[in-house]
C-alpha cells in the first residue's frame, strides 16, 4: 500500500463529513470550515493508493495542542494510516513548541495514543438533552463584550483561546450569554448549531458560583427551544456534571481524555469543553 500525508484543504470537507457522519459526530460543514480557519495548516488527510482514506487535525492554544478528527475508513484500518496521521499532528505540535498535547479518545483506542506517548487522565462525557423554551436569564453577549469575555477565559482557564472562542463567536453573535455581578464578569456560555443537535461550550464560570453556572446553562436550554443538545463535560467537573443532570441532561457515553508532555491541569472553571475538537 503506497500511503501519502497531505494537507486537508476546504475540498476535502465533503469527505470529512463522510467520516464524521459515519461516527455520528453531529458536525456540519461549517465546523470544518471553522477549524481550517482557525489552524488552516493543521489538518491532515491519509491517502491510501490514490484513495483518501482518513483525517487527523490538531489545534493549538498557546501552551496546549488539541488533537481531534482522527477517523480513518472503517474497511482500511489497522494499516497504520491512523499512527501516520497522528504522527503528523505530533510533529506539527512540537515545531509549535508546545509543551502540552491532549485529546478525547474514543473508548477501546486508549493502547494506540499510548503507543505514541498518551497517558490516561480521566473520562470525558457526553451529556444529551432537550431544549426547553423559555426566557434566558443571563444577558445575550454583544460585540463589545467580546474583549472582556476573553480576557476573562484566559485568566479562568489559565490558556489563550481566543482564536477560537472569535471564530465561534463570529458564527453565532445570538447565541452566547453572559452573567455579571457588580461590573464584573462571573461567567459565560455559547450554544453552537448541529446536526441533529446543537452542541453548548464552551461554559466557564467561577468555580466556587454553581448558581451562575446553573442561570447559564439553562438559558441556552431556554433559547434552543425544543431544539437537542449535546455538550462535553471532563469527569474532574463534578459540579459541572450535577448542574447538567439537574437541568435534564443525561450522559450518553464516553471518551477518555489523555495526555502527552508536561501535565497541564484544566480549570475547575470549565465547565464543558469547547468542543471534542477544540478542547
Amino acid at each position: 500500500m503506497t500511503l501519502e500525508i497531505r494537507p486537508f484543504t476546504r475540498a476535502d470537507i465533503p469527505f470529512g463529513m463522510m467520516l464524521t457522519d459515519a461516527e455520528e459526530w453531529y458536525r456540519v460543514p461549517a465546523d470544518w470550515a471553522r477549524l481550517l480557519r482557525i489552524e488552516p495548516d493543521g489538518a491532515f488527510k491519509a491517502v491510501a493508493d490514490g484513495i483518501p482514506a482518513g483525517t487527523a487535525a490538531v489545534l493549538t492554544h498557546d501552551r496546549l495542542a488539541w488533537v481531534h478528527s482522527v477517523i480513518v475508513l472503517k474497511e482500511l484500518r489497522h494499516r497504520g494510516i491512523g499512527e501516520a496521521l497522528l504522527r503528523a499532528c505530533l510533529e506539527f505540535v512540537d515545531r509549535r513548541g508546545m509543551p502540552t498535547t491532549k485529546l478525547d479518545g474514543v473508548e477501546g483506542t486508549e493502547p494506540f495514543y499510548a503507543r505514541l506517548g498518551f497517558r490516561e487522565e480521566y473520562p470525558s462525557w457526553r451529556l444529551l438533552a432537550d431544549g426547553i423554551p423559555g426566557q434566558p436569564k443571563a444577558t445575550r453577549l454583544r460585540p463589545k463584550d467580546h474583549a472582556a469575555v476573553l480576557a476573562y477565559d484566559r485568566q479562568r482557564t489559565g490558556l489563550d483561546r481566543h482564536r477560537a472562542l472569535e471564530a465561534i463567536l463570529d458564527d453565532y453573535p445570538d447565541r452566547a450569554f453572559l452573567v455579571r455581578a457588580r461590573g464584573k464578569i462571573r461567567g459565560y456560555i455559547i450554544l453552537r448549531r448541529g446536526e441533529h443537535r446543537d452542541p453548548v461550550g464552551p461554559w466557564v464560570a467561577e468555580p466556587d458560583d454553581p448558581g451562575t453556572a446553573a442561570v447559564l446553562l439553562a438559558s441556552v436550554l431556554a433559547v434552543a427551544g425544543k431544539q437537542k443538545l449535546r455538550m462535553c463535560v471532563g469527569g474532574y467537573q463534578e459540579t459541572g456534571l450535577r448542574i447538567a443532570e439537574e437541568l435534564g441532561f443525561t450522559r450518553a457515553d464516553h471518551s477518555t481524555r489523555m495526555a502527552r508532555g508536561e501535565p497541564f491541569e484544566e480549570s475547575r472553571a470549565c465547565y464543558a469543553m469547547i468542543s471534542a475538537e477544540k478542547g
